[in-house]
């Protein structure tokens, strides 16, 4: 099988909920890559048109894509804006929080 259709076969694979859970827990930054090659693909982009309208080598998107780099955050979202997505922090939220939360709000949805 070729590597193209091996990258392919887990794409697919981690398209499954419960798969993509478990392996993004064991890869924190996981979906922010999964996310990306999503982007690109829907865009109908492949990795080497994406790689030449941001001026650098295809080998640094699928190095990204893949998870086997840690690009600068300007690289991220010089990618994510060519994708047409929004980069965001949210705090996470903890028990503790929600019931600190709690007499002071209804948050039912958090726990």
């Amino acid at each position: 099988m070729s590597r193209k259709k091996v990258m392919q076969s887990i794409f697919d694979d981690l398209e499954n909920p419960k798969i993509r859970e478990v392996y993004a827990g064991s890869h924190p930054s996981f979906e922010i890559f999964h996310t990306l090659a999503k982007a690109r693909r829907r865009k109908g982009y492949t990795q080497v048109t994406l790689a030449k309208k941001l001026k650098m080598p295809q080998s640094t998107i699928a190095r990204i894509e893949a998870g086997r780099a840690n690009p600068k955050l300007e690289t991220l979202q010089t990618i994510i804006g060519e994708l047409g997505l929004h980069l965001y922090l949210r705090e996470k939220i903890n028990q503790e929080m929600v019931r600190a939360l709690r007499p002071q709000k209804n948050y039912p949805d958090l726990l």
